[in-house]
Order: structure tokens, then C-alpha cells, then sequence
């Protein structure tokens, strides 16, 4: 498979690195079809030797598995916030000392009478 393939097949890579007749593109890419929104996304290496595919793979250095942890630890804390906005809007029983007595309506509403 020629650089072109791989560019008509991936697209562009965000980056690439060229050394005598070898060149390795990076991509980063969505880790399934679900992800419509880029926040699970891998990267990927492409080795060309001369202008032809040598090897592929997903890229499993330590800067990729920092973006890894990353994206984990906001995907998360993002369903940490729905849980504390639930918990806070959650209707919880409270105490009330009201004078006067509570009615309810035929329509199900209830309301304070003085």
C-alpha cells in the first residue's frame, strides 16, 4: 500500500515524522462507531519505508496513554456532574411548619389556604 492509500483511506494525519527514505504518520482516530463526538478517540502510527505501508498499529507510548488517561478521567468526571446535578435535583422531604391548611385542587394541585 502506497503513502497515497493510506492518506485516501485515513486522511490526513495530525502528524507525521521523516527520517532518510522512512516516515511514520500518526492518527488519531475514533475507537468505534459510537463515537460521534471524538471524546473516545486512539492513535494510531503508520511506518513508510520509501513511499510503501512497512507496519501499522495503535501508538502505545506514554504521551498517547497520558491522552488515554485523560480522556478517561474527564469522560467520568463529566457523569460525576450528571450525578451531583440529579442528586441536587432530586425532590427530597423536608419539614415544613405552615399555618393556614393545605388543599388540593380537583386537578391534583396543591396549595396553601389561609
Amino acid at each position: 500500500m502506497s503513502r497515497g492509500d493510506v492518506t485516501t483511506l485515513l486522511g490526513k494525519p495530525v502528524s507525521a515524522e521523516a527520517a532518510g527514505g522512512d516516515e511514520v504518520l500518526y492518527y488519531r482516530l475514533a475507537s468505534s462507531f459510537m463515537d460521534t463526538d471524538g471524546s473516545d478517540t486512539r492513535e494510531y502510527w503508520v511506518k513508510l519505508q520509501r513511499g510503501t505501508v512497512q507496519g501499522y498499529g495503535e501508538r502505545n507510548d506514554e504521551a498517547s496513554r497520558e491522552r488515554s488517561r485523560k480522556q478517561y478521567q474527564a469522560a467520568w468526571g463529566a457523569l460525576g456532574s450528571i450525578q451531583h446535578t440529579q442528586d441536587v435535583m432530586t425532590p427530597q422531604k423536608m419539614d415544613v411548619n405552615v399555618q393556614g391548611s393545605v388543599q388540593q385542587n380537583v386537578n391534583g394541585t396543591i396549595y396553601l389556604q389561609h
